[in-house]
């Protein structure tokens, strides 16, 4: 989560797509484990939105046009 308020330029699109399916087939398994695991339940719902919200910056700063607001930005500043 802290990495939430990092430049998106350091996201791995590789590694938080490994993350976010990861998440979601341990979540299915900790509500299909009897009895439930709802402790390990939420924890894995966490983490798979918020890889879902880091895949997200990625793709807006690579393909929305992110990239190129963080460069006049920076331009504006100068």
């Amino acid at each position: 989560m802290a990495d939430c308020k990092k430049t998106p330029e350091i996201i791995s699109p590789n590694m938080t797509a490994s993350l976010i399916l990861y998440s979601f087939l341990f979540a299915r398994f900790a509500w299909m484990v009897q009895p439930r695991n709802m402790l390990l339940l939420a924890c894995h719902v966490t983490n798979a939105s918020v890889q879902c919200y880091q895949f997200y910056r990625y793709y807006e700063y690579e393909h929305l046009g992110g990239k190129q607001k963080a460069k006049a930005q920076a331009a504006e500043q100068e």
